[in-house]
């Protein structure tokens, strides 16, 4: 991770599942509430929340009984 914050990326740069880090939001998929907390407070503009994806089976299995 240290190496990807040494240079000035082209666009989103890939990040580990789950990387421990002191002091900084961590992304875990398993805790992630899709809030977009972290976008709005991270003072570099540094993290983009998306919505899932139409075509994410978890997000229309609720809609599948209706």
């Amino acid at each position: 991770l240290r190496t990807l914050m040494r240079r000035d990326p082209e666009g989103p740069i890939e990040v580990p599942a789950r990387v421990t880090v002191y002091r900084t939001i961590v992304h875990d998929e398993e805790r992630c509430l899709g809030c977009g907390a972290c976008a709005r407070n991270c003072p570099a503009d540094a993290v983009e929340a998306r919505p899932p994806r139409k075509d994410d089976a978890s997000v229309c299995a609720g809609e599948a009984g209706a």
